[in-house]
């Protein structure tokens, strides 16, 4: 008698799960509103720069986020890093990439914002 044939192997990427780019972005945006609440309530600004990295991972055309973790390295002294996310977001506002969020500045008024940060950094535009 003939021996069963083997079973078929599943792809790899069978087992892992599907994660849209919309799923992903909306909860950037909303992990994003969630950093602002609780830095109003007096967040530190370790745990305020860990949860806008975070939002970052999940929707790295955040510009508004971008924005404040130059602000935070600023606040900190460290003007090359924030020369670095003020022009990561305005790149993303130039490019049109750039994730609007209702509850902030618009892209218009943010990229503004951006272009001065720089300036008064001592960082011109590229």
């Amino acid at each position: 008698m003939p021996a069963p044939p083997a079973p078929a192997k599943k792809p790899v990427t069978a087992e892992l799960p599907v994660v849209k780019a919309d799923d992903a972005m909306q909860d950037g945006q909303k992990l994003f509103q969630l950093v602002l609440e609780w830095a109003a309530a007096g967040q530190s600004d370790a745990e305020t720069e860990q949860g806008l990295k975070r939002c970052l991972y999940l929707t790295p055309e955040l510009a508004c986020a971008r924005y404040l973790l130059g602000m935070l390295y600023e606040n900190r002294g460290a003007k090359a890093d924030a020369a670095s996310e003020y022009r990561r977001a305005l790149a993303a506002l130039n490019e049109g990439r750039a994730v609007a969020v209702a509850f902030f500045l618009n892209n218009t008024r943010l990229k503004g914002v951006c272009e001065r940060a720089l300036s008064r950094l001592g960082f011109p535009e590229r």
